[in-house]
């Protein structure tokens, strides 16, 4: 499979990335196939947001003001590649990078579980720095 927009006709295949996605990262909370179609359907039907899918793989992205400046930023919501999918993943970046800016984005935010500390590495790699830190404390 080539890289490319993901479309309705994907919904399957990327409900099931999205929650392998959540079972690799041992998260203290449940989700569920409806939560994860959800999600996917708003990526795909919302003009400010953005799904892309590849074998294996789907980012999930959206656009919106920046917290830290007066412009819009891109964040990425989720990117998962199975382990054995992972070669060329980086031209979902890409993909990622390009839509941003045609949204006119001034900021492209990209996450990294703290588990896959690897992440980090790659992106700095690719021009990316340390922006913020989170937290976060289950309720």
């Amino acid at each position: 499979m080539t890289i490319r927009l993901a479309t309705l006709d994907d919904a399957s295949v990327a409900t099931k990335l999205l929650l392998n996605f959540h079972k690799s990262c041992d998260l203290p909370f449940q989700v569920t196939t409806a939560w994860a179609l959800g999600l996917f359907k708003a990526c795909v039907n919302d003009k400010d947001k953005i799904a892309i899918i590849k074998d294996g793989g789907i980012l999930l992205g959206m656009v919106g003001p920046s917290l830290v400046g007066p412009f819009n930023q891109c964040l990425e919501i989720a990117w998962w590649v199975e382990p054995d999918k992972r070669g060329g993943s980086l031209k979902m970046l890409k993909m990622y990078e390009d839509w941003a800016k045609s949204k006119n984005a001034k900021l492209i935010e990209v996450k990294s579980m703290h588990k896959f500390p690897e992440t980090g590495i790659i992106y700095e790699r690719l021009g990316y720095e340390p922006l913020e830190m989170s937290w976060v404390k289950t309720v």
